[in-house]
């Protein structure tokens, strides 16, 4: 996987900064708290705590809070922090009220993130074991599955499709799932070089795929039974495909 480190003061800029006081709000609980840190900054100076999805450091008497991240870690490793365990604000559900937007802002771009390196550990696998492109032309007559789904409405039944790849896939299931392919009903899926999911219509597009030394594997395929999808506009592109012969 990727091994990105940021330095320390990059990481505070990034994160954010609790003083106290700091009122965080508790929306499934409906109330607010102002938080009473002082003691534990003195503690836990120079220390760092994880309590998934957030993780908490105290430099210099200050002290953060970030959305967690395996680069957020190594950082604050490389920085000389020490692992230790401790209170750990906005990890359950709560956030703080007078920075809430960039509290969403960090947690939206934590998911980037994800998305980034997995790219980047898709690419790399591929390029080692010859999975390569596709025609630009082809790609276009083809939909991804959306990272956050796509919900569908079958016959007598909803549900939502996810990429093959997603969030807490490691190398084991980039090895099993890049570089494949499946067809059913003349519905072809496959997983990209770069761990994007495809979708397209007809057989045509093997030929292209074998030769760019995709496998076939047996894998759900989405869409296969005549499911529409509950996005108009997505519904609309899906409909626009060409089937391949």
């Amino acid at each position: 996987m990727a091994n990105k480190t940021v330095d320390l003061s990059s990481l505070k800029n990034s994160a954010v900064h609790i003083c106290e006081g700091t009122i965080a709000v508790f929306p499934h609980k409906g109330r607010e708290e102002g938080l009473k840190l002082s003691e534990m900054k003195k503690k836990f100076n120079g220390c760092y705590s994880l309590q998934t999805p957030t993780v908490s450091f105290i430099h210099n008497g200050e002290m953060y809070a970030i959305p967690y991240t395996e680069m957020v870690i190594r950082s604050l490793k490389a920085a000389g922090l020490k692992n230790a365990n401790f209170y750990v604000p906005f990890s359950h559900g709560d956030y703080p009220k007078a920075q809430a937007e960039k509290w969403v802002h960090l947690k939206e771009m934590v998911i980037q993130s994800y998305i980034d390196d997995l790219i980047e550990d898709c690419i790399t696998y591929s390029d080692k074991n010859g999975i390569g492109k596709l025609k630009e032309e082809t790609l276009k007559n083809c939909i991804e599955l959306p990272f956050m789904g796509i919900a569908v409405i079958g016959v007598n039944y909803e549900t939502c499709y996810y990429p093959v790849l997603n969030i807490g896939r490691g190398e084991k299931e980039i090895e099993c799932y890049v570089g494949k392919y499946n067809i059913e009903d003349q519905t072809v899926m496959f997983v990209y070089c770069d761990g994007k999911t495809y979708l397209t219509k007809g057989y045509g597009i093997i030929r292209e795929l074998k030769h760019a030394g995709y496998t076939e594997k047996n894998m759900l395929v989405p869409l296969a039974h005549g499911e529409k999808i509950k996005d108009k506009e997505l519904q609309k592109r899906w409909e626009a495909i060409r089937r391949l012969v």
